[in-house]
């Protein structure tokens, strides 16, 4: 599974962690829409910057539902000489 948010400069591309947008400690679930697969150094990044986060939809508030807030991803672009991350987009939830 790739990072989807490719946020840290040395993101190695390869989601270690599963994410949760809404904390658990918030009431946050395993639910899809609460999920992001991110390498290590991307979810030590998204917790280090929460206004950042948030801004993305990385993190979603208490009083928010994770499947009603947009969240910004990494995506691949993929042609015959390879593939290359393009900057992160605004995908709704």
């Amino acid at each position: 599974m790739n990072c989807r948010v490719r946020v840290h400069p040395r993101c190695n591309g390869r989601a270690a962690h599963q994410h949760h947008r809404k904390l658990r400690s918030q009431g946050g679930t395993n639910d899809p829409d609460n999920l992001l697969g991110v390498c290590v150094l991307c979810h030590h990044e998204i917790h280090a910057h929460p206004a950042v986060s948030y801004e993305h939809g990385w993190l979603v508030k208490s009083w928010d539902d994770p499947a009603t807030v947009p969240v910004h991803l990494a995506c691949v672009v993929c042609d015959g000489f390879g593939c290359e991350f393009c900057p992160a987009v605004k995908e709704a939830a």
